[in-house]
């Protein structure tokens, strides 16, 4: 865990930084400024001494006056202690005058050091060349004012510092209350209202914050067990509604159960009547048969006792499939979904017989799901019964229910779509509450309630619900995705 910057202390940096960058510009300014006023003030004293000599220098050679010129230069030479070399040329370089102080080397050439002078001797009268001049100017005068600057900047600095300690210490002085009340708030627990304050005599900003705090530290103390009565109260108001909506809870999914119960054996009704029929046939087929004295060939009895054995075998298999996908699952499966989907369609076609309805799965490639398979074929064949309800006394050519899937970022979308009569717009908002039917008393006003609580707590989905007068799609998103395969 960072820990934070106490705001003393970022007031103590920051004015440490700020003065500190101030003193910084302030004197790197004002010695910039002076070292430029006294280098400009050297090259200036130099170029007068140089043009000053020049001239004399000149009338001596073209009078051939060496030894005037000797004395002139050593005098000058004496009065100019920062004067480090000094040479005098003919025209034909021969040195007639040389000073050198110490073990300074020859300037020549050293045309980039500025203390550095190289000047041609110029005849008055006819302005040829008559000789040359090397000299060069030391640098300390320069370097002793950097030194006294560097002192000055050192002192500055030093009174800057004994300032800024001395500041600090009242900033800290001042701070101390508010530090100790910082640390007696962060202590602080209402529930044991451990935190006693006087009242401040200070009539500053401190003494301000210091009589705050402890006004409002009252009122909490006041409130907190006004909070606790109240939160006692929620607790139990709480722990009772949830016992309610358990109880609530329970009682509608009994209720569901009952109603996918009366689906399912409407269902099966439907899926033996016609294989009850075709037995019943063939029994009085064989009954009149011998009635009417024919003589009954022993092939057609075995073939006749055949087909009622496969049509038994067939009602029990119809029991099977209605017992297995009506029974909650327990482990998730791995499943082709337009199987899945073809599954809960296949319980549905007895109800379509009559209506001339298409009801088929539209595939574009095999898409493997980890599904509940039980709990997903209960919520599309809920679906797909309210989809075949909407045709109900309906007048509409080439009537459809098609069902497809969409696979999208680890996501399955399951399309139940029709061109039934639709879902009125007031209606859509209450779709998915408990009771609530457009069937009148042919619904019960639980089938897309539990079907919506199947996908949201057992496949971590939704439903959603598009509908017009023209048909209606719903679309049932899971988190289910395993593995896709194109066909």
């Amino acid at each position: 865990m960072t820990r934070k910057i106490s705001i003393e202390l970022e007031i103590i940096i920051s004015i440490i930084l700020f003065t500190m960058i101030v003193v910084s510009v302030d004197r790197y300014q004002f010695s910039n400024n002076t070292m430029q006023q006294f280098m400009k003030s050297q090259e200036s004293k130099n170029d007068l001494l140089i043009n000053t000599i020049l001239p004399i220098i000149a009338l001596n050679i073209s009078l051939g006056l060496e030894s005037a010129n000797q004395e002139y230069l050593e005098q000058i030479v004496k009065q100019n202690d920062n004067l480090e070399f000094f040479e005098l040329e003919d025209l034909h370089k021969k040195v007639i005058y040389s000073y050198k102080k110490d073990a300074v080397i020859h300037p020549r050439g050293e045309i980039s050091n500025p203390n550095t002078y190289n000047k041609t001797i110029l005849d008055h009268i006819s302005n040829d060349k008559i000789g040359f001049i090397h000299l060069r100017f030391s640098n300390k005068e320069l370097e002793e004012v950097k030194e006294k600057n560097r002192e000055t900047t050192f002192s500055i600095f030093l009174i800057t510092f004994v300032l800024l300690i001395l500041f600090i210490v009242l900033i800290r002085r001042k701070f101390k209350d508010l530090k100790k009340l910082n640390r007696d708030l962060l202590n602080y627990d209402p529930k044991l209202n451990n935190l006693t304050l006087t009242l401040s005599q200070r009539d500053d900003e401190v003494g301000v914050i210091h009589n705050t705090i402890r006004a409002m530290v009252e009122k909490i103390n006041s409130h907190a067990q006004e909070l606790d009565e109240m939160n006692q109260s929620l607790e139990k108001m709480v722990e009772e509604r949830t016992k309610e909506l358990i109880q609530k809870d329970k009682i509608l999914t009994a209720q569901s159960k009952q109603a996918v119960m009366g689906e399912m054996i409407q269902m099966i009704a439907h899926q033996w009547r016609q294989p009850l029929s075709t037995i019943t046939l063939q029994i009085s087929n064989l009954e009149i048969a011998k009635m009417l004295g024919n003589i009954i060939d022993k092939k057609q009895e075995e073939e006749t006792l055949r087909q009622i054995s496969d049509t038994i075998i067939y009602l029990s298999d119809t029991i099977d499939d209605f017992q297995t996908y009506f029974h909650p699952d327990k482990e998730a499966t791995t499943i082709e979904i337009h199987e899945l989907l073809q599954k809960a369609v296949n319980f549905a076609l007895p109800r379509i017989e009559s209506k001339d309805v298409d009801l088929k799965v539209k595939k574009s490639k095999d898409i493997y799901a980890n599904v509940y398979i039980n709990e997903l074929v209960q919520v599309v064949l809920n679906i797909v019964n309210n989809a075949i309800d909407s045709f109900v006394g309906l007048q509409r050519k080439n009537k459809f229910v098609h069902l497809y899937v969409k696979e999208q970022n680890n996501t399955l979308q399951i399309y139940i779509t029709d061109n039934g009569c639709g879902i009125l717009e007031e209606n859509i908002a209450k779709l998915f509450e408990p009771y609530f039917s457009t069937k009148g008393k042919n619904g019960t006003g639980l089938g897309l309630y539990m079907s919506q609580k199947i996908i949201e707590k057992q496949f971590d989905g939704k439903i959603d619900v598009q509908s017009s007068p023209e048909g209606t799609t719903f679309i049932v998103t899971i988190e289910a995705v395993q593995d896709i395969l194109e066909t």
